[in-house]
């Protein structure tokens, strides 16, 4: 059982803080905005709404009108064209659609300290939380993968994290991110919040040995078709996937248990229940289903999301070859500590009936 439970609440984070030197941000990170319990903190501690103003809210809102409802559009640009308009305007919007989703993006670290970034940690009043020293093993253990099912729509949880470890930890963060994520028009924006690189095992790889830290959504778009789940659980489709365990035990690099508590709340989401979009959209590697949020809008509803994060897992033996068992050893390891990571935070962020399963 573990002694000290923390919980830094990120929304608390002020643009007096942003301008500090790294070293000294963490330092006021660590000692301002981190509270703690010698025991679980209270059922429904951390449930109530940060506040927000009129402006930051607005802004938060336009963006992912942009960021989730630019590519909707120009798809219904391109039908339009293709059904009712001229070669002209069909290549108008191809051209269009071209430049959005290979234009260079500027360096994404200065949104890691933006005014802009607190208005969106305000928005989902947003958290780290952890136990006894976890925090000081992700700070010292070099570069590493985190895990932090489930993905949700949009996994939102993971994409602000992008920006805040970056700020308030040791860490260089990356996210992972889908090929086709990083060349869809608008949505590739996301990536400017810290950085992000394909996720492949020679990218992780790489990065990791460098020494950076790379987030993913292990359950990918398989995830996203288990949203709507029986009330009170959450189902992540982790149980069969051991790509994480393989890298590990084939590269030596620590895996992070995580959990994006809130993901699957920030949208609401319909997909048909004969799996025909979920197979469609595993074989073209994007998604295809229906989504909104609020107002029936591409908007994300204004839900409390917090990052729970576990102990880095480390393989005892390094092989190019591992063996069946080593592996599922591993596999069951990640998918033990991720519920245990869930079970510990759950109740304190509200979500306390809740139970996670693996599919």
């Amino acid at each position: 059982m573990p002694e000290k439970w923390y919980c830094m609440e990120l929304w608390r984070a002020t643009p007096e803080m942003l301008a500090m030197s790294h070293a000294e941000r963490i330092k006021f990170a660590d000692e301002h905005l981190t509270v703690s319990s010698d025991g679980p903190f209270p059922e429904g501690a951390f449930t109530e709404k940060s506040p927000i103003t009129a402006i930051e809210s607005v802004s938060v809102m336009l963006f992912f009108a942009m960021i989730m409802g630019g590519p909707i559009l120009l798809l219904l640009f391109l039908v339009a064209a293709l059904f009712l308009g001229t070669w002209f305007h069909l290549a108008l919007v191809l051209v269009v659609t071209a430049a959005l989703a290979l234009h260079p993006l500027p360096d994404p670290m200065p949104m890691t300290t933006a005014r802009f970034t607190l208005s969106l940690y305000k928005y989902f009043s947003y958290r780290f939380m952890w136990v006894d020293d976890v925090k000081n093993q992700l700070d010292s253990c070099g570069g590493w993968v985190g895990a932090g099912a489930p993905h949700g729509v949009l996994p939102l949880a993971n994409v602000l994290s992008m920006a805040a470890i970056n700020a308030f930890t040791q860490n260089r963060f990356l996210g992972g991110s889908a090929s086709v994520v990083l060349f869809t028009p608008f949505l590739r924006y996301l990536s400017m919040i810290g950085g992000v690189i394909a996720v492949s095992a020679s990218s992780l790889t790489k990065a990791s040995k460098a020494g950076s830290c790379v987030g993913i959504v292990p359950d990918g778009i398989a995830g996203i078709f288990q949203q709507n789940s029986a009330a009170g659980e959450e189902r992540v489709a982790l149980k069969n996937r051991m790509g994480l365990a393989k890298l590990s035990l084939r590269t030596g690099i620590p895996i992070v248990p995580a959990y994006s508590l809130g993901n699957t709340a920030v949208f609401s989401s319909w997909y048909d229940s004969y799996g025909l979009m979920e197979g469609i959209s595993r074989k073209l590697k994007m998604s295809i289903f229906v989504f909104w949020g609020r107002c029936g809008l591409p908007i994300p509803h204004r839900t409390n999301i917090t990052m729970l994060f576990g102990s880095p897992i480390k393989p005892a033996v390094v092989t190019e070859s591992p063996a069946k068992d080593a592996v599922e050893s591993m596999h069951q390891k990640i998918l033990a500590d991720i519920s245990t990571v869930f079970d510990l935070h759950k109740g304190a962020c509200g979500w306390g009936n809740r139970k996670i399963s693996f599919v």
